[in-house]
């Protein structure tokens, strides 16, 4: 990148973070009332109260836990949507444009739907040979042996994914392809992302999809607790709508490799099951295995 590519690459850079900084106000205004509506509901109470009694009872045992995608990327959340997500000048615009307020509810937004918004994200779907350049091919084996794709190391063709590891950089990606005549990149700073999860999470993205946690329906499976979330990461748990995804009648899956894990700084509460909560993300279960085949054979995004 010569000086000229890298001037306009930070003038771009920091268009998207007073955009999004923008966005991230408008949705933490509304996230605040949805708080305090919450701080009334007794159902969700009981579960909290029984979840805390249980973990109160291994208060003394220790755990070594790996940090969090959102927690490696912490430094960064004025710069990443939903806190791994780049977006371009186009796409942060787009979302701070379609935040709109109404009367019965507050904020409503026209939902991320890759297939319907080709302003937003377009020629966002990769063909089916994918070709990408990496020192490693751990977490590109998973997809391949999963998956309808193909995903082989090509380090000259253009568009491919560049993995690359850039101190300071995080976990992050683009979510689907974003041009067609030149790389992308996805970065991994080691050591911290350098986990299979992580890493097949962040190839997810590349390929087209957002988070599971996202899904329209998350409402009859998991409850948001917003008190147990840091208003700065609000803008990652905004739900999609019917008309911007489709689920293809596949179960919400708590175990996906898109839904985000419980942490200090995010966490959601299994209605069904409290387990879950303290139950590690599994690497691609068979219903995310199963969506994405269907994803790339019809040519459409489900949101998993």
């Amino acid at each position: 990148m010569d000086n000229e590519e890298m001037k306009k690459h930070n003038e771009e850079k920091e268009k998207v973070k007073k955009m999004l900084a923008e966005y991230k106000r408008k949705v933490n205004k509304e996230m605040e009332k949805h708080e305090k509506e919450m701080e009334k509901d007794e159902k969700l109470k009981k579960v909290l109260r029984e979840i805390e009694e249980a973990q109160a009872k291994h208060s003394g045992e220790k755990r070594k836990a790996a940090k969090s995608i959102t927690e490696i990327n912490d430094k960064h959340w004025d710069e990443l949507y939903q806190g791994d997500i780049e977006l371009s000048v186009e796409q942060a615009q787009y979302l701070l444009d379609t935040v709109t307020k109404t009367e019965n509810r507050a904020l409503k937004r026209v939902k991320r739907g890759a297939a319907n918004n080709a302003r937003k994200f377009p020629n966002h779907k990769w063909p089916i040979l994918v070709p990408f350049s990496f020192d490693s091919t751990i977490s590109v084996k998973l997809w391949n042996d999963n998956t309808c794709l193909n995903i082989v190391e090509d380090d000259e063709v253009s568009p491919r994914i560049q993995f690359t590891n850039i101190v300071g950089s995080g976990c992050r990606s683009n979510v689907g392809m974003q041009s067609s005549d030149t790389y992308q990149g996805v970065k991994l700073e080691y050591p911290s992302c350098y986990r299979l999860g992580t890493m097949a999470h962040e190839i997810g993205h590349a390929l087209g999809f957002f988070h599971e946690h996202e899904r329209y329906d998350r409402d009859s499976f998991v409850t948001f607790y917003a008190d147990n979330v840091d208003p700065k990461n609000y803008n990652a748990f905004q739900k999609e709508t019917t008309e911007s995804t489709d689920n293809y009648h596949v179960p919400y899956d708590l175990g996906s490799v898109m839904h985000y894990n419980a942490s200090k700084h995010i966490k959601v509460i299994p209605e069904k099951n409290a387990k879950m909560l303290t139950s590690v993300v599994m690497p691609l279960p068979a219903l995310q295995i199963l969506v994405k085949g269907i994803f790339y054979l019809q040519h459409q995004i489900g949101n998993m």
